[in-house]
């Protein structure tokens, strides 16, 4: 994916073998970073598809960020601090922690949190 390569470089941070995975299917979680041993972020295709280029630019990034500032400055940082904040900075991202998007056309919020596919 071109903007993993493009926060790679802007970050100074390389993660090799990053899998990325569109797997979430919650209405409440646009994407998802761990420090695990599996090197893997995960974002939720249906925000995708309802806000392309919004998302690339941003979600992506800060999902990016998560494991790069892991990477640079351990495990000990919190998720949404200060060095999390300056590397999105350092991006040219700002450095928000949620979004107030909606869903693509043709699904909605369903019980417990999960999406539902509409049809027409």
């Amino acid at each position: 994916m071109a903007r993993i390569e493009e926060c790679a470089r802007a970050s100074g941070v390389w993660i090799r073998r990053l899998t990325v995975d569109y797997d979430i299917r919650t209405y409440n979680m646009l994407g998802e970073a761990r420090y695990d041993w599996h090197n893997r972020v995960r974002f939720n295709s249906v925000y995708l598809m309802g806000q392309v280029d919004e998302f690339i630019h941003d979600v992506v990034a800060h999902e990016y960020i998560h494991r790069a500032a892991w990477r640079r400055r351990g495990l000990n940082i919190r998720p949404h601090g200060v060095e999390w904040q300056a590397m999105m900075r350092h991006i040219g991202v700002e450095p928000n922690r949620s979004y107030d998007w909606a869903l693509a056309e043709g699904w909605e919020e369903g019980p417990r949190g999960r999406m539902l596919q509409v049809c027409s």
